[in-house]
């Protein structure tokens, strides 16, 4: 799996799902909004931050737009050799239009 809607990421995490969420953005936006349960390990520390990721499980990387979570999942994909890593489709804006369109993310 490359990408994940948010549809679908929401229905496993309701289903208390093995998933690894992981927050790209800053720890400001991070602080403002995030999807319940992720992790926030922005995007200029995730490669040094390797040792955290949990490749065993489904990990998710998420940006607010999406292009650069698309990247870093590539990136680590390749770099663990798993495709449990992907992204979410159309980042948190996505997750906002569809799961929680009257949170303030922006």
């Amino acid at each position: 799996m490359r990408s994940i809607s948010a549809i679908l990421l929401k229905e496993m995490i309701d289903k208390k799902a093995p998933i690894q969420i992981i927050d790209m953005r800053e720890p400001e936006q991070y602080a403002r909004y995030h999807i319940t349960n992720a992790d926030n390990i922005p995007l200029d520390i995730i490669k040094k931050q390797i040792d955290f990721i949990r490749p065993n499980h489904l990990v998710v990387v998420y940006c607010t737009f999406g292009s650069k979570s698309e990247y870093m999942a590539d990136y680590l994909r390749e770099i663990f050799k798993t495709r449990n890593i992907c992204f979410l489709e159309g980042g948190l804006y996505e997750w906002y239009k569809e799961i929680d369109p009257g949170a303030s993310i922006f």
